[in-house]
């Protein structure tokens, strides 16, 4: 029995911030407050930028830098790091935004284009413990923030740091995206930590039951622990949740017959094929009900397959049947009609034989069992049964005077 596996993968991270760049009163510095020694060069890259000459900009502006006696204002920072952003030099960028956060530690917006350049380039781990470090700055409100964060451990494969920040997330208050279920749930499976994972699949369930992904999500991870009825059950909830495909109602009637569930097996594979069960299902089903002493039921798939390709390994289906439900007479019919068409067939002949012994028809017995001893394979089984039925009907016959 093999199932599909069903694998959920954390999405692509999508960087959903924007870089800040605001100058001058946009970014609450009044031209009175700026060191002297700041505002010719200030005044000078501004023009540059202006005129979108922004290696004239980077000049000024690092001049007066490395000269500088006085603490450096946040606009400059804004101006060289928007001067390199524009060049296309994402590294110089992100060493002026860490520069300016080390001088500013307490503005949001120089620590938010910090994060997203040391992302950019490629520092992952180091961007997902911005990411955290933003969102307690911006006073742990914005979700999507922390969200972030494990994203991007995700795809250090730091999976226990993205683990413990989306649990973080997860235990907040307020409503979550059923995302960050599906996250975690990937995460737990990651470090093969089954029990977490089912714990969140669940824990989404209980909010919103009619998600047919999430009990599939359940029902591969109890797969994989080879908790064969419980993950039966949650595919069974799945599958009745949305229209599952025929081949899967199939693979879980062979879940099914695996855990000795027959009249479940033969449901799933009635759904798997509607009004159109092929030949070789209908077989299957005729078994199936024959195994749980559902005879009619099986006999009754038989017959449709039988009226749809005749022959004479569907009749001795049909007889072999008749014949465990105990129905000799009808049995013994059915393997004569049988034998008609296949001559060779000799197990027909061998059941046809007992069926009419169990009536105590000897002598149609022994005519069964004496067709039989020209074939091979079954001549040694059919000649005993012949010696047998002949002492069995003299020792009668002797009896009888």
């Amino acid at each position: 029995m093999e199932m599909k596996a069903y694998k959920l993968f954390l999405k692509t991270l999508c960087i959903f911030m924007v870089l800040f760049f605001a100058f001058n009163a946009q970014a609450g510095t009044k031209v009175a407050d700026l060191p002297k020694e700041a505002i010719k060069a200030m005044y000078l890259a501004q023009q540059a930028l202006q005129e979108k000459k922004y290696d004239e900009t980077i000049i000024v502006l690092e001049e007066y830098m490395k000269e500088a006696t006085k603490p450096i204002p946040l606009p400059a920072y804004q101006m060289l790091g928007y001067a390199w952003y524009e060049k296309k030099e994402p590294e110089k960028t992100r060493q002026v935004y860490e520069k300016a956060h080390k001088a500013f530690p307490d503005n949001a917006e120089m620590l938010q284009n910090y994060t997203i350049l040391t992302y950019e380039t490629g520092n992952l781990l180091k961007a997902g413990q911005l990411f955290e470090k933003l969102y307690r700055l911006k006073g742990s409100t914005d979700k999507k923030i922390l969200y972030q964060a494990s994203g991007i451990y995700y795809q250090a494969e730091n999976f226990k740091e993205a683990k413990r920040v989306l649990t973080q997330l997860l235990n907040s208050k307020g409503e979550k995206e059923s995302r960050c279920y599906e996250d975690m749930i990937a995460i737990c499976l990651e470090l093969k930590d089954w029990l977490t994972a089912e714990k969140w699949a669940k824990t989404y369930l209980e909010k919103d039951p009619a998600q047919a992904r999430y009990w599939r999500l359940l029902a591969q991870m109890r797969l994989d622990r080879e908790e064969y009825k419980a993950a039966a059950s949650a595919l069974e909830i799945a599958y009745r949740l949305e229209n599952a495909k025929s081949a899967e109602w199939r693979e879980l009637s062979d879940l099914y017959m695996y855990l000795n569930a027959p009249l479940m097996a033969a449901r799933c594979t009635q759904k798997a094929f509607g009004n159109n069960i092929p030949e070789k299902q209908k077989i299957r089903l005729a078994r199936i009900y024959a195994r749980t002493q559902r005879f009619d039921k099986g006999i009754s798939y038989l017959n449709a397959a039988y009226k749809e390709n005749p022959s004479a390994q569907l009749l001795f289906e049909k007889g072999r049947m008749l014949y465990d439900a105990g129905r000799y007479k009808e049995a013994i019919e059915v393997f004569a009609a049988c034998t008609k068409m296949d001559k060779k067939l000799g197990n027909a002949y061998i059941l046809a034989g007992f069926a009419a012994w169990n009536i105590k028809a000897f002598e149609k017995a022994r005519s069964f069992f004496a067709a039989a001893t020209v074939l091979p394979k079954h001549r040694e089984q059919a000649n005993d049964a012949v010696l047998v039925l002949d002492d069995l009907m003299a020792a009668m016959s002797e009896t009888a005077n």
